[in-house]
């Protein structure tokens, strides 16, 4: 009979007050809810109360999920690219009411002149995908062809009208914007690496990271039988599902745009994609890292006061837009 493999859970929670956190994080395994591995830190107050590790970085060769291992962190890169934001604001660089074109005045072309900084964070900007554009890797590493490309773009519906995700484009946005902003010219990436993370040692990274590459966790293609049992088990799900299969959607339209790198999210296993740097989708980092770049934030690290309530209510505010876009969208089925 074969043996099967204890899975390995490592970590810890603070005087077992979060033992049930523990128990749970070890079901996701156990039950296969979890089928590779996973990371999950909470710190409040300045001080980490839960940071457990376990299950695989990669699968296939059962190479451990450890302490250090870092993974593909997704549309959290956009938490981290809004931050860089918010930065840029509290030292007076730039306002999120200015309009883009204050900074980048060729974008203003074909209807987007009175897009904001504020409507390009908030995923109102009317520009969800690049209609009719499939990206090579030349065209996502030159940045001045990157940059016409942009300029050329119609939204596709009127900027400030309505909310719809802006799962890739909101990194190829605001990427540009930044570095016509920033005083020496850098991408978020390089930004974020010289002002946060090196200076606190927060390890997440957009952009070159070949030395980190080892400490990848692998991403695998989730089974159809897992989204079928997830969808069971919590109705809710089914909301996901509808957005991310929906061939006619808005988030269909805007894979479309890297249709060339692959079909699924398994695409950012390409270190030549992760080179890119793209500040919506394929940063990398810890659980832990997330959990004390927000930490920075919430102390007053990172931001003032003043500007930290209006990132705060800006953020509330987003998320009311986001959930109302989901609600509307689903009956309809046509985005998310």
């Amino acid at each position: 009979m074969k043996q099967k493999l204890e899975i390995p859970i490592h970590g810890s929670v603070t005087d077992n007050i979060f033992s049930e956190v523990r128990d749970s994080f070890r079901r996701n395994f156990t039950e296969g809810w979890e089928k590779a591995g996973a990371a999950f830190c909470v710190i409040h107050k300045g001080k980490v109360i839960v940071d457990l590790w376990g299950g695989y970085a990669d699968k296939e060769c059962f190479k451990e999920w450890k302490e250090d291992t870092i993974s593909t962190i997704f549309s959290c890169t956009k938490s981290v690219t809004a931050i860089c934001f918010a930065i840029l604001v509290d030292r007076g660089l730039l306002k999120y009411s200015d309009k883009v074109t204050k900074y980048w005045p060729e974008f203003g072309q074909n209807g987007k002149q009175d897009i904001t900084i504020e409507m390009v964070l908030s995923h109102t900007a009317g520009l969800p995908y690049f209609p009719g554009v499939k990206f090579t890797e030349e065209d996502l590493t030159d940045n001045n062809k990157l940059s016409h490309m942009i300029e050329n773009l119609k939204p596709v519906f009127a900027p400030g009208t309505r909310t719809a995700y802006h799962a890739l484009t909101f990194g190829w946005l605001t990427d540009q914007i930044f570095r016509r902003v920033d005083s020496q010219k850098r991408t978020v990436g390089q930004f974020f690496k010289d002002e946060i993370a090196t200076k606190h040692y927060i390890d997440i990274h957009i952009g070159e990271c070949s030395n980190e590459e080892n400490r990848l966790a692998r991403l695998f293609k989730c089974p159809a039988t897992l989204v079928s049992r997830e969808i069971a088990y919590d109705r809710s799900i089914l909301k996901l599902a509808r957005y991310y299969y929906n061939p006619r959607g808005l988030f269909a339209a805007a894979r479309r745009n890297l249709s060339l790198h692959g079909s699924d999210f398994t695409m950012f296993n390409n270190s030549d994609l992760r080179v890119v740097g793209q500040p919506a989708v394929n940063g990398i980092g810890s659980a832990r890292a997330m959990a004390q770049l927000h930490q920075l934030v919430l102390d007053g690290t990172l931001l003032s006061k003043e500007t930290f309530d209006v990132r705060y209510f800006m953020e509330k505010r987003m998320s009311c837009l986001v959930l109302d876009q989901l609600h509307e969208s689903c009956q309809s089925l046509k985005t998310f």
